[in-house]
């Protein structure tokens, strides 16, 4: 296995040769096993996957994470797979659970935490004491392993901010929304969707709104906002809320994702108005869908500029499919608990580029 060969144009393995040419010269790692294993992991990430779980590596999961990465970065119609690189491990496949456990467990280039299979809890102390008064410093390590669970440093990270952001959210005070039966459309499963998305706060305050083409997704949203926006005016009215408009936030992954959004909502409004009135319909026009990351305030560097929350009360997040798992993890972290967060999009169409869907 060449790993000093450097990328070429439409190398889908480039990645996957970088990781192990970083084991290699940082870390001095030569065991052909946990090259692979880097490897693989790296693949399951472009495959939309978080981690690569060692218990179900076959020949099989090989092949569908290669078919898979393909269809992301090729498109459907590229030829055969590429080969599995599982050139320098003996036997000439993926190796078994205890092999590959026994040799990322002696790794440097590994964190390991839990005992093993099925202790995913615990760990040995990842630091290095610096003999100066107890002072530690982190050991970097680019592979994590959880029990059966290998992933990059950067995804489990990641992924652990995401679940603390969902657990918080999870335990905090969430108010539902009390809307009436939405005018704006008499589809019985639209109208039951804004129903069950207006009572997501007592489900950590996220609602997700799932369909294929045609089903209706956008007249659902436009029916939210609207029900929300009237609802609100409600509460002002009866006393209950103070005299700020409702701060409604709408955004996608990308820039043409969020045009089409702004767009789609914007042809909503005449039936807005028609079934609410003109001030509703005043707000709803007034809203501009922007990326994510414009939302959240990402520079150049993928760091947010401010650590402040978000001030808006609903957040809608069109083609939700897309977002990479730290976007995603930034995104919930940035929120208050009190805001509540609808997720809409096509789980068969449109994936993220980097892992997460």
């Amino acid at each position: 296995m060449n790993l000093r060969r450097g990328p070429t144009v439409g190398d889908v393995h480039a990645g996957e040769r970088h990781v192990a040419e970083l084991l290699t010269r940082r870390f001095r790692v030569e065991d052909p096993t946990v090259l692979l294993l880097a490897r693989l992991t790296v693949r399951a990430m472009a495959a939309g996957h978080s981690c690569l779980d060692l218990a179900r590596l076959d020949a099989d999961l090989v092949a569908s994470l290669d078919a898979r990465r393909q269809v992301r970065d090729l498109g459907p119609s590229s030829g055969s797979v590429a080969e599995v690189a599982t050139e320098g491990v003996e036997g000439g496949g993926p190796p078994t659970l205890e092999a590959a456990l026994a040799a990322l467990h002696v790794c440097p280039a590994v964190h390991v935490i839990g005992g093993g299979v099925g202790d995913p809890l615990g760990g040995e102390d990842d630091s290095i004491d610096l003999g100066l008064g107890g002072i530690r410093v982190v050991r970097p390590r680019p592979l994590v392993l959880v029990g059966t669970r290998l992933a990059t440093q950067r995804e489990h990270r990641a992924e652990q901010r995401l679940i603390g952001a969902l657990g918080r959210r999870s335990v905090s005070a969430q108010v539902p929304v009390a809307l009436d039966p939405t005018p704006l459309t008499d589809d019985v499963d639209q109208v039951a969707a804004v129903a069950s998305l207006g009572d997501a706060g007592v489900r950590a305050g996220i609602g997700v709104l799932a369909g294929g083409p045609g089903t209706g997704k956008t007249t659902t949203v436009a029916a939210l906002l609207a029900a929300r926006v009237a609802a609100h005016r409600r509460e002002q009215a009866a006393g209950r809320a103070d005299e700020r408009p409702l701060s409604i936030a709408l955004a996608a992954p990308t820039g043409k994702a969020a045009a089409r959004l702004t767009d789609a909502l914007r042809g909503a409004l005449g039936r807005v108005a028609a079934t609410y009135d003109d001030d509703v319909a005043r707000q709803l026009g007034a809203l501009e869908a922007t990326t994510v990351h414009r939302l959240l305030g990402i520079g150049r560097s993928g760091i947010r500029r401010s650590d402040e929350l978000l001030p808006h009360d609903l957040v809608v997040v069109d083609e939700a499919s897309m977002l990479a798992l730290p976007l995603a993890a930034t995104l919930l972290e940035a929120l208050d608990d009190r805001t509540q967060l609808v997720l809409v999009g096509d789980p068969d169409q449109l994936e993220s580029v980097e892992t997460g869907s």
